[in-house]
């Protein structure tokens, strides 16, 4: 299973030759995204000048690319894995979804 980021996403949508052939190679081989990054490109889509083609876009990628949701035990683990790194002194700071204006 191959998850790509949203930088990833970005510069596959923009062209990146290297970047198109390492997603259509691993299309095959089960290539997803999460919903957090997702998220973000929709939010890159309404925060642009080019919101109708940005949104077109994202359409049909995700005709390629199946997005990975969280369930029960997703949220269990993510629960666990931030409680043991702050009993052990290794705070994280997640977010769910970029708040700077980019």
């Amino acid at each position: 299973m191959f998850i790509l980021d949203t930088d990833i996403v970005i510069n596959f949508l923009r062209g990146d030759e290297e970047i198109k052939q390492l997603v259509y190679n691993f299309y095959i081989k089960n290539t997803y995204i999460t919903f957090i990054t997702l998220s973000e490109l929709f939010f890159g889509a309404y925060n642009s000048k080019y919101k109708e083609h940005h949104l077109k876009e994202i359409n049909l990628l995700m005709d390629l690319i199946d997005v990975l949701y969280p369930d029960s035990s997703t949220c269990e683990l993510f629960g666990k894995v931030k409680s043991d790194l702050k009993n052990s002194g290794k705070i994280l700071h997640f977010n769910i979804i970029s708040t700077k204006d980019e």
